[in-house]
């Protein structure tokens, strides 16, 4: 189990936290306050050995309205979105979607800008434009130029052995994707 590594400090407190996140969670929020700190949350996350702060951990934070720590740390980026710790949650916290509430929170204020953030808007824009994923692309969309251009004699190996392809592969429902991000989008703006 992992230990706070920073000391909390009253500038890093935000009285209001827990209550914004309970508003932007709706009746999913109305269960935080019920997180009693078992750890099943923990114990069932398939990524806890990367987090910084264990899921239980974020919690608790929420819980003291610690907001920098939360939005800081590469907890909420790492969430496998597995619902391990959701299912398993004896008070019924969505925990799940908390971690998913904090990322938009985090990707909405500039102070809280982290590179997982780069690498999620860039996973997106290449999915919406090609329907799935294409390693190719978002690789050349993150990386600088002259990394690509240094990289190409080893891309053109995998080419070769038919481990990449260097044409993007659409999907027949890119179209319906980027209809699905558009219509998401849609609803975020008429709820703000």
């Amino acid at each position: 189990m992992t230990t706070l590594s920073r000391k909390i400090t009253s500038d890093m407190m935000d009285p209001t936290f827990e209550t914004t996140l309970k508003n932007r969670l709706g009746e999913k929020g109305e269960k935080i306050p019920l997180c009693f700190q078992c750890g099943v949350c923990s114990g069932s996350c398939p990524v806890v050995f990367a987090m910084d702060y264990t899921p239980r951990q974020i919690m608790e934070l929420i819980k003291l309205g610690v907001k920098e720590l939360v939005l800081n740390s590469s907890t909420i980026w790492l969430c496998a979105a597995c619902y391990s710790c959701s299912v398993r949650c004896p008070q019924g916290v969505d925990l799940k979607q908390v971690m998913e509430t904090l990322k938009e929170i985090a990707i909405e204020d500039p102070k809280y800008s982290r590179d997982e953030k780069t690498f999620y808007e860039k996973f997106i824009d290449v999915v919406k434009k090609n329907g799935r994923m294409d390693e190719v692309a978002l690789y050349v969309k993150l990386m600088p130029k002259s990394t690509v251009m240094r990289n190409l004699g080893f891309g053109f190996k995998l080419y070769q052995k038919g481990k990449i392809n260097l044409r993007p592969v659409r999907s027949n429902a890119a179209g319906d994707v980027a209809k699905m991000f558009e219509n998401v989008l849609s609803e975020e703006v008429q709820k703000q």
